[in-house]
């Protein structure tokens, strides 16, 4: 196969890399299971660093479109391809479709870091639970890997078990709750099967449904929350088998679906067999005063595929995860991934152990909770002064959905947002012609928030 790379071109030379690797599949030049070049030798004969052809490979891993094999190289994925070869269209748009808009201007906004940043979706290092870690040696790390199997680290399935109520054979640990979509979405779905997703949410900006092949079918948000009329009329024309929801403070609106609505949904669910992907990464991320409400695995078990994270507390590096589901699926999960090469490090699994039984944590997590409550408040009042728009109601995590923005919201828009040195995310990133913005008010201090509304203020048009 020849490499090339077209520097007349305005993608990214590893989305180009990508691209190649792709066609190459599509055309019968790289054959499946067969080894690429490695990534040195590769960035030699392309006459790049070595950092873009592994951004490529890590991208193409994340997508299941290229598996590694430790200490034997990386190599085209089979397990992947094997019911979809040949039918890799999405791949052959200039346009990137596993890129966002303005993706390369948003980074370089970042790391010059003068921007106000709404934009990222975690917590600012400050926020982040302080976790005094005890002193391990390579020999504990060694050690803890006899207690690891093809479902995750022992002690912390243990854990989670414990706190959800389930068997710790009903807990597969992921690199990330992400990883875990993937593979509900690989091994459970067939290509072009017909999966229900909120709208707007930030399920829409996932590329594992392009990789996947799965199609999506939009349900609205409305005031009330996922308009479950809606939903119903749609199962019912269109065959949908998947729902994927998350329930508490949703990504990007911060709804939190009622009790009554959870028990409506999950008794239509039994009645058409729907599957349920319950996405609860905000769960933890509850404001003072904000009831605790039943998931929705909790009301229908055998109904619900549950995906819980630590990331949106201790930070995306974490990358843990877990997936709760009946054993059998578990199981197979678990063997998909095996098969697929999505290794699991035992660092990050005994340190999100140390990190949920510490003593320490169940307090930070309640300071944590004041304050994200207090900085969504600041930042509504400050909407409200300003006549910015319309904000979503929020009882946790720390997304604030300002909506009927004047003026509307389009590229020209959030171009001009950066100019004046402010980020967040716009409805479109989330598959919405809303005119909205995804706030993350966690990151806005006492100093920047203000600062960032009264900016937003002078983008939008005069007031007459």
């Amino acid at each position: 196969m020849e490499w090339k790379i077209n520097p007349q071109r305005s993608v990214p030379v590893y989305q180009q890399i990508m691209e190649q690797v792709v066609e190459g599949a599509r055309q019968g030049e790289l054959l499946i299971g067969e080894r690429l070049p490695a990534e040195r030798q590769l960035a030699n004969r392309l006459g790049v660093n070595r950092s873009t052809v592994s951004h490529a490979f890590e991208e193409l891993v994340a997508l299941g479109v290229l598996t590694r094999k430790t200490g034997s190289g990386t190599y085209l994925n089979a397990e992947i391809l094997k019911d979809t070869a040949g039918d890799w269209r999405y791949f052959r748009n200039p346009k990137n479709p596993f890129e966002r808009p303005n993706a390369a201007g948003i980074k370089r906004l970042l790391q010059r870091g003068t921007v106000i940043d709404a934009y990222t979706g975690e917590l600012p290092l400050d926020l982040i639970p302080r976790i005094a870690l005890p002193n391990f040696s390579w020999q504990d790390f060694l050690q803890a890997e006899q207690l690891e199997d093809e479902l995750g680290y022992l002690p912390l399935r243990e854990k989670i078990a414990v706190d959800a109520g389930v068997s710790r054979d009903e807990v597969l640990i992921t690199a990330g709750s992400q990883q875990g979509l993937f593979l509900i979405l690989q091994v459970l779905l067939t290509p072009h099967t017909k999966v229900a997703v909120p709208l707007p949410s930030f399920f829409w900006s996932l590329p594992i449904f392009e990789a996947t092949q799965i199609q999506r079918i939009g349900i609205p948000l409305n005031a009330n929350g996922l308009d479950l009329e809606i939903l119903k009329a749609k199962v019912r024309q269109q065959q949908i088998k998947v729902l994927l929801v998350n329930p508490n403070f949703q990504n990007p609106t911060g709804w939190q679906m009622s009790l009554a609505a959870r028990k409506e949904l999950v008794a239509f669910a039994k009645e058409q067999q729907l599957l349920i992907v319950e996405d609860d990464a905000f769960s933890q991320l509850s404001f003072p005063g904000t009831p605790i409400l039943p998931t929705l695995k909790e009301l229908a078990p055998k109904q619900v595929l549950y995906l819980g994270s630590l990331s949106k507390i201790m930070g995306t590096t974490t990358k843990i995860g877990w997936v709760i589901a009946p054993q059998a699926i578990v199981n197979r999960l678990a063997e998909a991934r095996t098969q697929l090469d999505f290794t699991m490090s035992i660092f990050p699994q005994v340190l999100a152990t140390t990190v949920l039984n510490d003593p320490t944590f169940p307090k930070q997590l309640a300071s944590l909770q004041e304050e994200l409550a207090r900085r969504n408040h600041e930042a509504r009042l400050l909407i409200e002064k300003y006549q910015l728009g319309q904000a979503w109601p929020a009882k946790g995590g720390y997304y604030l959905w300002l909506d009927e923005i004047p003026g509307g919201m389009s590229q020209n828009f959030f171009q001009k947002m950066m100019k004046k040195n402010i980020l967040a995310a716009p409805a479109f990133h989330f598959g919405s012609p809303s005119a909205a913005l995804r706030i993350n008010t966690a990151r806005l201090n006492e100093k920047t928030v203000k600062k960032f509304m009264e900016n937003l203020g002078e983008i939008l048009p005069a007031k007459d």
